[in-house]
């Protein structure tokens, strides 16, 4: 019964107690399930008990789950709007006067997590999924959003009208593009991870007379079909890293813009369209694990210290270059590891000679490579088993004795004799010399092996093992999952196989846009049944 002041005479829903509440007070609300939708016109403190706890959620076709009208608080929620509708999690039209605070909460939606229309919304610590982490359409002057060290995996863009935008510390993963700004700044954009399948981060051509100021982000994708960064109209990108794109940055000829600073790795080329600043370059990020979303970086990584001399890290120093440096960034100590493992091709052999070539390496202090071969599989890269030293990611050595297994590794090698884990191991069976020929053992296994090289333009050779007579089919598909041809449909004999993806030799390159393409291996034993089936993706870069 009101006034609802303790647990015993705590109310059943949490729109009652908002009503019954006066301006300015705090609402404890307890773990549970509340199946319904909350709209408060006065600025009340909502505080969760946690967003693993206490759900709120509603079918709401016309608005948001909660909607906040005065000001307030909403901490330690988890909010979900069931509709299959394109509508919100959190809805805010708001006095600018009162700020909206949303922490620590996990928003699910099919559209918007958080709607502004009018206000102030700092929005720190929560998780987001669905269609947009944030969105909004301004209604008059001065609204504002701060999104603060949060998480959204979503599927469309984040695009406010008419809002300034601060974005620091978040992690945004994104179907479409991260970030599509249209008036409303200047935007502070820093310390940002953006991944994204598609093509760009920056703001439309319809931008007029605003301003997108971006330091230290990292933007990667799978492959940003067109520019990275897509900038009109008095832009300023500086100390970002952009991975895996076409383009790295588009600049408008009619709107110049500050582009300095820029890092760029497995990127076509800097800039789309004529601009000419040397402080962007190629250069290979070192991260400790891009794999594992560490993005420190390493110790001889050409990115430390080499932001714009005017932007400083937080102990003092010239900024480094990605979403760890500047003045909104941390200190860390830079880790000395050892490089990574080496990928090695398909050999070349001749009746004399056999090629082992390997990916290449980019560490600013590699120093070279290790081959190792003995006659059994699983061994261990001892002194004894090493034939090659030097820097060169290729070796040619005279043919070994005929009729025996032979299985070869790589290693890589930095400054101070930091030893990357050895390569995947090539299985090799050497014929006699007399026969002017040398071939692949029957492998152990039947498997995918990979394609080199990739990125690749105009070809790439797919690599499988067969371990019994088996009916081999190789699929190739688009980035979408669409069918784009059958490349092998036959039985095959033990043994390995080495298929060349030549679109340009087929006639179809000109029909295929750059980017990800996705090739499935499989099988089935003719003995045993056995039926295989395994992916992998190559990136065509044009």
């Amino acid at each position: 019964m009101p006034p609802y002041t303790s647990w015993e005479t705590a109310c059943d829903s949490i729109q009652k107690c908002v009503d019954f509440a006066n301006p300015g007070d705090t609402i404890f609300v307890e773990k549970g399930e509340y199946l319904e939708s909350v709209v408060s016109y006065k600025r009340i403190h909502l505080m969760g008990a946690g967003a693993d706890s206490t759900i709120v959620k509603k079918d709401v076709p016309g608005g948001g789950v909660i909607e906040i009208r005065g000001g307030g608080t909403i901490d330690g929620f988890f909010i979900q709007n069931t509709t299959s509708a394109q509508y919100v999690g959190i809805w805010v039209i708001s006095p600018l006067t009162d700020t909206v605070f949303i922490r620590n909460c996990i928003v699910v939606s099919n559209s918007a997590n958080i709607m502004l229309h009018k206000g102030i919304v700092i929005a720190e610590g929560n998780y987001g999924n669905g269609g947009s982490f944030f969105n909004g359409q301004a209604v008059g002057s001065g609204s504002e959003l701060h999104i603060l060290n949060n998480i959204s995996n979503s599927t469309d863009d984040a695009a406010p009208w008419g809002i300034k935008l601060t974005m620091h510390g978040n992690i945004i993963n994104c179907e479409e593009d991260a970030l599509y700004l249209v008036n409303g700044g200047p935007h502070l954009i820093t310390n940002n991870i953006f991944v994204t399948t598609t093509n760009r981060f920056g703001n439309d051509n319809s931008i007029a007379g605003h301003k997108i100021i971006s330091r230290n982000n990292l933007m990667t994708a799978i492959y940003f079909r067109g520019a990275a960064i897509w900038c009109n109209y008095d832009n300023d990108h500086r100390n970002n890293i952009v991975l895996n794109a076409k383009y790295g940055i588009r600049p408008s000829p009619d709107a110049p813009s500050v582009l300095s600073y820029n890092a760029f790795w497995k990127v076509g080329q800097i800039f789309e369209n004529p601009h000419v600043d040397s402080t962007n370059k190629f250069l290979f990020p070192m991260f400790v694990d891009e794999e594992a979303g560490d993005f420190r970086l390493q110790k001889y990584s050409p990115l430390i210290d080499a932001g714009d001399p005017d932007i400083l890290d937080v102990d003092g120093t010239r900024s480094d270059i990605g979403p760890l440096g500047g003045p909104y960034g941390r200190s860390y100590e830079y880790l000395d590891l050892a490089p990574r493992a080496p990928f090695i091709a398909l050999p070349v052999m001749t009746a004399d000679s056999l090629t082992l070539r390997w990916q290449k390496n980019y560490e600013t202090d590699l120093t070279g490579y290790r081959l190792y071969q003995d006659t059994v599989e699983q061994f261990v890269p001892f002194p004894d088993k090493l034939i090659y030293t030097g820097k060169e990611n290729n070796y040619t050595l005279a043919r070994p004795d005929s009729g025996r297994n032979y299985y070869c590794i790589v290693t890589a090698i930095d400054s101070i004799v930091n030893e990357s884990k050895p390569s995947q191991a090539i299985q090799l069976l050497l014929t006699s010399a007399d026969e002017n020929e040398s071939e692949l053992t029957t492998p152990e296994k039947t498997q995918l092996l990979g394609n080199y090289p990739n990125p690749f333009n105009p070809s790439t050779t797919i690599r499988y093992s067969l371990q019994e007579r088996s009916y081999v089919k190789l699929y190739i598909y688009t980035l979408r999952g669409e069918l784009l041809e059958v490349r092998v449909n036959e039985e095959q004999s033990p043994g390995e196989y080495n298929y060349q993806f030549s679109p340009e030799i087929t006639g179809t390159i000109d029909d295929l846009a750059s980017g990800v393409y996705f090739y499935m291996l499989e099988t089935k034993g003719r003995e045993t049944g056995k039926i295989s089936r395994e992916t992998g993706k190559m990136l065509l870069m044009k």
